[in-house]
């Protein structure tokens, strides 16, 4: 369930957009990669609500000053055709409207359509009934999220009830993992690069996995370059993830006919990642389908005589969800 609200934390309204919430049956057992969390653990039948606060300062950003994407480079560029040659598609650059400071700072989407600021990933313990048992920090030096899309963040319990994941970002070579950097989420990622995007840093669509006792696992991933990995969830000791990709300038048609396109086209949708593996690299990342959101509109009678004939599955609870 996702939810969209101002989250309140020691009766001080944080700038704060609450993400995704999931059931906890977790089994423990500590990882070896990671021991931040020792005396943290999620309590059984209870809540996980994901969400990322905004850290950013004002001068983060000087209008009509600090160059958007960082490191754009405006021009024209020679994108090779599937068939051989050539064909030339335009880069802009842009400069921001506003400074760091929350709100105003995300009415830079309007000068620059890349626009995001990478924050911090809490994941907190609730009851059923709302209150807090305890907040698990992620470290931002390990994996970050993008303010202010939080499609990354849906959180989902493993097959087996001993983790939950989620997707976020980490830096690939010579690029930091930290919060405060723009545009990461519409960047490419290290194996898949669009020389069409202006967004040239280079960031892997990562899945974090948490066990019971909060120790973090983070596998990367070069899918969905130029946009956003929506969701992983861990059955079988795979990882199956979605999102979708390409934030560049190549056209509809230029996609399918440049290389560049057609390994945009190979890296989005439903993809497999085996846990603790180096991110795999074209051709070797294995897409095995596509998805779509569909929304679906029903009388209050037809939905509850759907709900009660057990075909409207989505409205149904797990094991201390709410929706």
């Amino acid at each position: 369930m996702r939810l969209r609200a101002k989250f309140k934390e020691d009766n001080r309204v944080k700038k704060t957009f609450v993400a995704f919430a999931a059931g906890v049956v977790l089994s423990g057992g500590a990882w070896a990669d990671e021991d931040h969390a020792r005396h943290f653990e999620f309590t059984p039948d209870t809540l996980v609500l994901s969400r990322s606060v905004y850290v950013g300062t004002p001068d983060l950003l000087v209008p009509g000053v600090t160059l958007l994407p960082p490191g754009c480079l405006a021009g024209t560029v020679n994108v090779p055709l599937i068939a051989g040659g050539t064909t030339l598609v335009a880069v802009t650059c842009s400069t921001p409207i506003a400074d760091g400071t929350f709100p105003n700072v995300f009415t830079n989407g309007a000068a620059d359509g890349h626009f995001g600021i990478t924050s911090p990933i809490f994941l907190d313990n609730l009851t059923t009934d709302g209150h807090l048992l305890g907040t698990l920090a992620i470290p931002t030096d390990r994996i970050v999220t993008s303010f202010s899309s939080k499609s990354e963040l849906a959180l989902n319990r493993s097959i087996d009830g001993k983790s939950i994941t989620f997707m976020g970002y980490r830096g690939g070579p010579g690029f930091q993992t930290a919060v405060n950097v723009f545009d990461v989420s519409n960047g490419n990622t290290p194996g898949v690069i669009d020389p069409t995007n202006a967004a040239v840093g280079q960031y892997y669509r990562s899945v974090a996995e948490v066990d019971a006792r909060g120790h973090l696992q983070t596998t990367d991933s070069n899918a969905y370059s130029g946009d956003n990995g929506r969701a992983a969830i861990k059955g079988d000791s795979l990882y199956y993830m979605v999102g979708n990709d390409n934030s560049g300038n190549l056209s509809k048609k230029q996609v399918t006919t440049t290389i560049a396109g057609e390994q945009l086209i190979k890296s989005n949708g439903v993809e497999l990642l085996v846990p603790g593996q180096a991110a795999p690299v074209p051709p070797n990342i294995n897409k095995i389908g596509d998805f779509e959101i569909q929304a679906h509109t029903f009388a209050a009678g037809r939905f509850h005589a759907l709900e009660s004939a057990g075909e409207a599955g989505a409205a149904r609870t797990d094991v201390g969800q709410r929706q």
